[in-house]
């Protein structure tokens, strides 16, 4: 795994780089070394919001106008000779700036997604292949639980996840050993029909079991009780969260539309963004659609008004300009069998 030296090095490069960067550019107009840093701090991955680099960069700038009269009672012989009068002046007064940006996003760097790969083995004969390239008990790693260890001689935390409605393991490597697990995997799961997927099949997977996928079931307009995740909504818990009172009113007064399945009774795929119809007209839209190949029928998941949400209702979606007769079915499509 990576070691601290590593960790280090990932923290301080860019961060360095950027006190440089602000060394050299003390002399010029201050917009534009403002935005030489911003734009650094930003491309290098130091910070992931451009408001946030902005306001601290915007900040530490405030903060050297009212250095800078100290300065001026400062000995900077060393750095004037070594830089001229100006420069090395310049320089001095953006010290506040310089240890902004070292402590600018001060977290572990071993969390950089950058440096971890995430290798998952999904399936019935999961355990059976994980289980013969680690000392870990991974059987008793409850659903969505973690622990860490070894797998293939390489270290690796083991998550009972994934999104694909079946049983498996998610594996969180370092990524220059990624290939070594992978390889291994590949070894040892050639005899239970282990292959490489990618996330086509993964989509097809997650869709088979119901499962609501972030951009197309879930948005930021979307509420938890439309998309049936009411069951994680505590509201008699004490104290208030955020979006409390908004759903609250929600579960109050009911929602505008609901997540559905659907099955379509006519050849067509229904796609992610179709409109669904019901006898008046339109009544919600496809989020996402494929032809289950477990099922062996053409299958789909929608948001339709709520007196169209019954299993047995007959809609239709629109697929180029024609209607393709669909029933609402419940969800999930396939479950796996105990």
């Amino acid at each position: 795994m990576t070691t601290w030296r590593d960790s280090l090095a990932i923290y301080l490069r860019p961060r360095l780089i950027a006190v440089l960067l602000m060394g050299f550019s003390s002399g010029l107009p201050l917009p534009l070394t403002f935005g030489t840093l911003t734009f650094w701090l930003a491309e290098s991955g130091v910070s992931r919001t451009t408001i946030g680099l902005l306001t601290l960069v915007g900040t530490a700038y405030s903060l050297k106008f009212l250095w800078a009269p100290l300065v001026d009672r400062m000995p900077l012989g060393p750095l004037t000779r070594l830089l001229g009068r100006r420069r090395g002046w310049a320089l001095a007064t953006q010290l506040p700036l310089a240890l902004a940006i070292l402590a600018l996003g001060f977290t572990d760097p071993r969390s950089d997604p950058a440096a971890t790969a995430l290798v998952a083995v999904q399936g019935p004969r999961a355990i059976d292949i994980v289980g013969g390239l680690t000392e870990l008990d991974i059987g008793a790693i409850r659903y969505y639980g973690i622990a860490d260890g070894v797998v293939a001689g390489v270290p690796a935390q083991v998550a009972r996840t994934g999104y694909t409605g079946e049983d498996g393991f998610e594996l969180f490597v370092d990524v220059d050993r990624a290939g070594e697990v992978w390889d291994a995997l590949i070894t040892a799961g050639r005899p239970h029909g282990l292959v490489p997927v990618g996330l086509g099949a993964r989509d097809t997977l997650r869709l088979e079991a119901g499962m609501p996928l972030y951009g197309n079931e879930l948005d930021r307009t979307t509420n938890p009780f439309e998309a049936g995740l009411g069951r994680v909504v505590k509201l008699g818990k004490a104290g208030d969260f955020v979006g409390r009172a908004a759903l609250e009113r929600v579960a109050r007064d009911g929602v505008s539309r609901r997540l559905v399945g659907l099955a379509l009774r006519e050849r067509g795929i229904a796609r992610h963004g179709y409109p669904v119809l019901d006898a008046d007209g339109p009544t919600g839209l496809v989020t996402s659609g494929t032809m289950s190949p477990t099922l062996g029928e053409a299958i789909a998941m929608a948001y339709v008004a709520p007196g169209d949400a019954e299993p047995g209702t007959m809609l239709a979606v629109e697929i180029r300009g024609a209607r393709v007769a669909a029933e609402v079915v419940p969800l999930p499509f396939y479950k796996r069998p105990a």
